[in-house]
């Protein structure tokens, strides 16, 4: 052994060399095995974004678009369907598949464009050039029958990729487009769609406590899809009656606005509004155009006799000045000094007040003057129904407003309960069970059970013998205007128009001159009228009414009242919530609708949107319902069958520009 060296320390020596040895080799180990880790990463990474991708053209459409390569494709949708009361679809979603390719892929360019052209209609020699044209991909076609898409599928062609979109059909949009409103963009926009867009998308409610990511749930309306058109045809009519002949109405303001309502539980069973193409302007789901009937401040009149007579009863005042009896002790007065209207019917349908207006005649003979003007105000009594705010998006409800008089005149005659006007019936779970939706009204009542019942006897007897309709009107008379510079411009451009002389107006059958007048009317109705169920609220704006004649108003509440009652008493009973509709039958009735995606117009459709169409020979309501997509000024001479139009057809038409009807009857 070596001078000054020590084995042991030798033989640490040597084992710390190894053991350094040992520790290098690990971390080159693990620094080997993550680099390849990272590089494995970015190949996935760059693998999926190659091949997964959409295409740059396609604009997402918010949570509801999604990509699917072959041969995956699911009928499966995110925002669950709306029901009417009766299970009938108002508003359902499906997909609607487009088809892009990558030509990189294909194992065979040539046969891979045969099989695809041939189960396309597609032709070969065009979509050939383009894939050699475009290797890297290529939109193929857009928006093909789901028949179409299963064919391609099956065919399981390498480098064919599918791209759906969900899309909403509404098979009555027709009728109820102002209520359910519409989606864009995968949410709601306006109406039912934007009120309930978490419930029907799956996002719960603030306050509910449901848990996020939750699927949709499909929902039950009050609304009866049948009561929904029998109201619309009833006020379609009533608006050709009440539109002026006379060339006043040229500014076409005449407008009918209405809602029926179960006197019982607040359910809203239809709402009309008309001219058809006043339809909601939205601005994040809220009206820009304030709607008289939910939100506008809506004067009685004399209607409010009504809601008078119910508050005497409640606070035991005597109608007749003498001191209080039994509810079977209810007296009529003599009929009020006024001016009965003679001339029209046997019977006179109005009388006219001191203040120039007009009401029915059974209520203006139900308490004289004095009495009248004895009993005391029911303002307080709005404070008591709650504000009556309906489940509609934007501002509604509140005091004096149409639809807190309608629950008012609801709620006394329902027995004095308080009730809340909404439109949400249930929601159904995905097992298909309904969850009720209780409007809360709390448990006070507006007035008590007796006052109601007397309230009701009051008014059977002081109403037609053997009417089983309640119908109360009120026309106030409304000033003449000239219409504006603008639309007697666009008047005065028709060529050869002929303006009517104001005042000028047509015999009757027997030869008399009706008696007309411009005004504003407010009618209520409720029926039956022993025990009444069902309550309605009708707003007429710049009417024109022969004061001599029968009352349109009068007329077709009465129809309607009597027609909806039958409708609302039959029980059609419940159906599968599962749709049955298919898919194919879905596409080609959304192609009639106008194609829409996601709430707008395809651009392929779009092409001729600004060029008019020939109107004449179309009633006005058709025309209208035509002019709506234009988004134009319509200024209306006469009713009936469009007869001329200015511009022409053919012509191009601008957004706000002015397009001049004019139509006669048949």
């Amino acid at each position: 052994m070596k001078k000054g060296r020590s084995p042991i320390l030798d033989g640490w020596r040597k084992r710390g060399e190894k053991d350094r040895q040992a520790e290098n080799k690990k971390r080159l180990i693990m620094l080997g095995v993550i680099t390849a880790a990272a590089v494995a990463s970015l190949l996935v990474w760059w693998y999926f974004s190659r091949d997964n991708a959409p295409a740059p053209e396609v604009k997402p459409v918010g949570r509801q678009e999604k990509k699917v390569a072959v041969p995956a494709g699911k009928d499966e949708v995110k925002r669950k369907t709306i029901f009417d009361r009766n299970y009938h679809e108002l508003a359902l979603s499906f997909n609607v598949n487009s088809i892009y390719v990558k030509p990189l892929e294909f194992d065979d360019i040539e046969k891979t464009v045969l099989k695809l052209a041939r189960a396309l209609d597609l032709d070969e020699q065009r979509v050939l050039t383009e894939v050699k044209t475009q290797r890297s991909y290529k939109w193929l076609v857009k928006y093909i029958p789901p028949e179409k898409a299963r064919q391609v599928r099956e065919l399981k062609l390498p480098g064919v990729y599918f791209y759906e979109q969900e899309q909403r059909y509404y098979p009555h949009r027709q009728e109820t487009a102002h209520i359910i409103g519409e989606v864009k963009d995968g949410h709601g926009l306006s109406g039912i769609e934007y009120f309930y867009d978490g419930l029907l998308f799956g996002v719960p409610p603030e306050g509910t406590g449901g848990k996020q990511g939750a699927k949709g749930k499909d929902l039950l309306l009050s609304l009866d899809v049948k009561i929904q058109k029998l109201l619309e045809q009833e006020m379609a009519q009533l608006l050709e009656k009440i539109t002026g002949h006379d060339g006043e109405s040229a500014n076409n303001r005449t407008g009918v606005n209405s809602l029926l309502m179960d006197a019982r539980t607040g359910e809203v069973l239809a709402w009309s509004r008309f001219p058809s193409f006043v339809d909601m302007e939205v601005s994040g789901g809220a009206m820009d155009r304030e709607d008289k009937l939910l939100s506008g401040v809506v004067e009685p009149g004399m209607l409010s006799m009504i809601f008078k007579v119910g508050a005497a009863f409640e606070e035991n005042i005597s109608l007749d000045g003498s001191e209080p009896g039994e509810a079977d002790e209810i007296k009529h007065l003599v009929p009020r000094k006024m001016k009965i209207v003679h001339g029209g019917p046997l019977k006179p349908e109005w009388v006219e007040l001191p203040d120039g207006g007009y009401v029915s005649e059974w209520l203006a003979g139900a308490l004289s003057e004095e009495a009248v003007a004895t009993l005391s105000d029911f303002d307080d009594y709005f404070d008591d129904t709650g504000g009556c705010t309906i489940d509609l998006p934007g501002s509604n409800g509140g005091e004096k407003t149409g639809i807190s008089h309608l629950c008012l005149f609801a709620s006394m005659l329902n027995g004095g309960d308080k009730i809340v006007p909404h439109f949400m019936k249930a929601s159904i779970a995905n097992e298909g069970q309904e969850e009720k939706w209780q409007a809360s009204a709390g448990e006070n009542k507006v007035i008590g059970a007796e006052a109601s019942r007397d309230l009701i006897r009051f008014l059977r007897e002081s109403m037609p013998r053997g009417a089983n309709v309640l119908t109360a009107e009120m026309l106030q008379p409304v000033k003449n205007d000239s219409a504006s510079e603008e639309q007697e411009g666009a008047i005065a451009s028709i060529p050869h128009a002929v303006t009517p002389i104001p005042g000028a107006q047509t015999p009757v059958k027997g030869g008399r001159i009706p008696k007309s007048i411009r005004c504003n009317g407010v009618v209520l109705a409720a029926a039956p009228a022993s025990v009444p169920q069902l309550v309605l609220l009708l707003l007429a704006d710049d009417a024109r009414v022969d004061i001599e004649g029968f009352s349109p108003f009068k007329q077709h509440a009465t129809i309607f009242m009597e027609k909806a009652l039958r409708l609302h008493m039959q029980r059609e009973g419940r159906r599968a919530v599962s749709l049955k509709t298919s898919r194919e039958s879905l596409f080609q009735e959304w192609l009639r609708q106008g194609g829409r995606i996601g709430g707008e117009v395809k651009p392929a459709e779009d092409k001729e949107k600004d060029v008019m169409i020939d109107l004449r020979g179309m009633s006005l309501r058709k025309a209208l319902q035509e002019l709506d997509r234009y988004h134009v000024k319509v200024v209306v001479e006469g009713s009936g069958a469009v007869t001329r139009q200015h511009p022409p057809k053919g012509s191009r038409v601008r957004k706000g520009s002015v397009v001049v009807l004019q139509a006669e009857s048949k």
